[in-house]
């Protein structure tokens, strides 16, 4: 399920190239693409959707008029889809395909809900400031609110169908989504949640 709010000219063949790799490493999986579209003004054009139906002929494409934030864009997502386990991440698809299948691979070993780490990587090509408050965050989740699994913001998750009815119980619409999600997960003792370390691709 990847969410979009105004994707930059060209997004749609981003999604398909990544997907369709992501798709190719699992031949024995069927996949269901979902595009949930938050209130876009621009992006969405008519030669973009064709893009997609063209290469996806089953993609599902969301779309409401006003932008609501990711969390609701995500839940409007979920919603729809009766996978057995579902994948969500930003259209760009910003970490390594190796670390989407790290995700699944858990998934499909049992595990109800899977909440990637970002490693030190993360933090070298992002702004120190930004760094400081991640990190800060971080601390307070593992010590204010005693969350096992501390990185919230992470913008990749999975989960099977236990996960999918926690997240579905969330309200936040916009960034504290998932930080809500996991939180509610934390607190369920008997959710088998797992975390996993996940790479930033090259060029992101």
């Amino acid at each position: 399920i990847l969410p979009c709010y105004n994707p930059p000219i060209g997004w749609e063949r981003i999604v398909i190239s990544k997907y369709k790799k992501l798709r190719s490493l699992w031949p024995e999986l069927i996949f269901h693409l979902y595009v949930v579209n938050d209130g876009s003004k621009l992006g969405f054009s008519e030669e973009s959707i064709a893009y997609l139906v063209t290469n996806v002929p089953d993609v599902h494409i969301l779309s409401y008029i006003s932008n609501q934030g990711k969390g609701f864009a995500l839940r409007v997502g979920v919603a729809k889809c009766t996978s057995e386990y579902i994948l969500y991440t930003d259209w760009d698809f910003p970490y390594t395909i190796d670390s989407m299948c790290k995700v699944m691979t858990l998934l499909l070993q049992g595990e109800d809900v899977v909440v990637p780490i970002r490693g030190n990587d993360y933090y070298s090509r992002i702004p120190f400031f930004r760094s400081c408050i991640s990190k800060c965050f971080y601390w307070c989740n593992r010590h204010v609110f005693r969350m096992e699994h501390y990185d919230t913001q992470t913008g990749l998750k999975g989960f099977n169908r236990c996960g999918r009815s926690v997240f579905l119980s969330t309200k936040i619409k916009t960034y504290l989504f998932d930080w809500e999600f996991v939180f509610r997960c934390c607190r369920i003792y008997d959710l088998k949640v797992k975390s996993i370390d996940v790479e930033l691709r090259e060029d992101v």
